[in-house]
């Protein structure tokens, strides 16, 4: 077994047909990144589970069989699956869907000052539209920088600076307002 530890995620996808401990690093990379992402997306456990699941069962699909383009970034093809993924669930699901916000901090040890902020930046951002509530979880939930977010959602990468300045911007205003 080879050290691919120290791999790019680009050289570690192209060595996955050869040794599939290529794949297992970079599961161990993204997973946490991509489960958050779905997990703010659909707010329950089991669901962003099983489609955490799904994006990477595609993505080694993908890989194995030599679908992935090398000319871009991993990260940007990998979470271009995953909103897919979501986008998908939403279209099934239109009928049993929770209504609510995913329990941000669960087990967590904030006090009750804590824990209503949050709430109140949660509400927050339901307050955004949807596409600067996707940036803001792409940029802070997955933690994926602005050339990624880009190739995502198809936009400049000005364009997704600018709009997620504006909606920190707003949600700065907003909390402002809350605290005078």
């Amino acid at each position: 077994m080879t050290d691919f530890t120290e791999l790019d995620d680009e050289a570690l996808a192209a060595r996955i047909v050869g040794d599939s401990s290529a794949y297992s690093i970079l599961y161990n990379r993204y997973f946490p990144a991509v489960y958050r992402y779905i997990y703010y997306r659909v707010g329950n456990t089991m669901d962003a589970e099983d489609l955490t699941s799904k994006v990477f069962m595609k993505a080694l699909d993908s890989l194995v069989n030599q679908q992935y383009d090398r000319k871009g970034k991993f990260s940007a093809w990998l979470f271009t699956i995953a909103r897919h993924r979501v986008i998908d669930f939403y279209r099934t699901n239109k009928d049993n869907l929770q209504v609510g916000l995913p329990d941000l901090f669960p087990d967590s040890t904030l006090s009750m000052d804590q824990m209503e902020d949050m709430k109140h930046i949660a509400n927050l951002i339901t307050q955004l539209d949807k596409d600067a509530q996707e940036l803001l979880r792409l940029r802070f939930s997955a933690g994926l920088d602005f050339g990624a977010i880009s190739r995502i959602v198809g936009r400049s990468e000005s364009s997704v600076k600018v709009k997620l300045y504006r909606a920190i911007k707003h949600l700065h205003d907003r909390w402002e307002e809350k605290n005078d």
